[in-house]
């Protein structure tokens, strides 16, 4: 994430946790279900692969328990990310929960000692069928192309988080 300056939920997530817990913050890594629906106008593969209803997914966040109160916090879209629709929190403000990046069906935390990998591929297999997860599987790879060319996507429909 550092070296790269860039990642996915999980890791971007994992790596928070792990800053707050030098200074000496708990926080709990939070898993949700969502489905993503392109909004119309968003790049044809991308209509293609949503064209059989929406595309399923794992998305985490956290909980921080900060001496004003316990709030949610989503680091998943840089500020850049704004200009393509996507729900950024410009701002941090103790105790005041952030907005999330998708519309969750289902939340768990991640229990400690289990990888958030691990926990959010057994979520997946638990949830969701296999022609589901192949549909999420070949959505992300079209996803991550279109970030890689610099081709951002239009703006998600509010319940989605690319």
């Amino acid at each position: 994430v550092l070296r790269e300056w860039r990642g996915t939920c999980s890791t971007k997530h994992v790596l928070l946790q792990a800053l707050l817990a030098e200074r000496g913050l708990r926080s709990t890594l939070m898993a949700c279900t969502q489905e993503i629906t392109p909004p119309p106008g968003a790049p044809p593969e991308l209509l293609a692969l949503a064209a059989g209803g929406p595309v399923v997914d794992i998305h985490n966040s956290l909980v921080v328990h900060a001496p004003q109160g316990d709030m949610l916090v989503d680091a998943t879209w840089p500020l850049a990310a704004a200009s393509a629709g996507l729900p950024v929190n410009p701002e941090w403000r103790w105790g005041e929960s952030q907005r999330l990046a998708c519309t969750p069906l289902e939340s768990w935390p991640v229990p400690e000692g289990e990888g958030v990998a691990e926990f959010k591929a057994r979520l997946l297999r638990e949830r969701f069928s296999a022609a589901e997860l192949e549909r999420r599987d070949a959505f992300i790879r079209a996803v991550g192309q279109l970030f890689l060319a610099g081709a951002a996507a239009s703006p998600p429909s509010s319940g989605s988080s690319y």
